[in-house]
C-alpha cells in the first residue's frame, strides 16, 4: 500500500520536474513560440502524467481499504500540497485537481480528521471563488463532517 511518505516523494519529484521545465525556457523558448514551435512548459504532458499517477494510487490506497491513520496522513499530505508548494513553479490548479481525487479518502477518514479537513478546507477555499472540483470537495467533506458528527 501506498503511505504518506510515497505521496510527499511524488510531489518531490513533481516539483524537480516543473523547476526543470522552468529553467529550460529560456530565450529560445521565446524565440520557438514566437513561430509556434513551442507550445510552452504548462502544456507539458509531465503535468497530466502527475496527475494520473496520484488519481491511480489514490484509488490504490482505496482499493485496500485503509485504516484511519492512514487515510488520514495521506489526505493531509495530498490536502496541504498546494500551500506547502506555493512558492514553486506549477500552477495551483494542478493541485486542485489532484485534491478531486483525494476526495476518494474521505469515506476512510476518521470523524476528527474530515472535520478538521473540512474546516481548514472551507476556510481555504472561499465558495464564492471556488472551481467546480472544489465546489465537490466541499460538498464531500461537508456531508462527511455533518454525517460523523451526528
Amino acid at each position: 500500500m501506498y503511505t504518506a511518505e510515497d505521496f510527499r516523494q511524488a510531489y518531490d519529484d513533481y516539483i524537480a520536474f516543473a523547476r526543470q521545465l522552468a529553467d529550460n525556457k529560456g530565450l529560445l523558448s521565446g524565440i520557438l513560440g514566437v513561430f509556434g514551435l513551442n507550445k510552452g512548459a504548462a502544456n507539458d504532458p509531465g503535468h497530466e502524467k502527475f496527475y494520473l499517477e496520484i488519481k491511480a494510487a489514490v484509488e490504490a490506497v482505496c482499493e485496500e481499504h485503509p485504516d484511519s491513520k492512514t487515510a488520514g496522513e495521506i489526505a493531509d499530505v495530498l490536502f496541504s500540497a498546494r500551500y506547502h508548494y506555493d512558492q514553486e513553479p506549477v500552477s495551483p490548479y494542478m493541485f486542485i485537481a489532484v485534491e478531486g481525487a483525494a476526495s476518494e479518502l474521505i469515506p476512510y477518514l476518521s470523524r476528527e480528521k474530515v472535520t478538521e479537513i473540512y474546516r481548514q478546507y472551507k476556510a481555504d477555499n472561499p465558495k464564492s471563488q471556488c472551481v467546480p472540483v472544489q465546489k465537490k470537495v466541499l460538498k464531500a467533506l461537508k456531508a462527511a463532517a455533518e454525517n460523523a458528527c451526528t
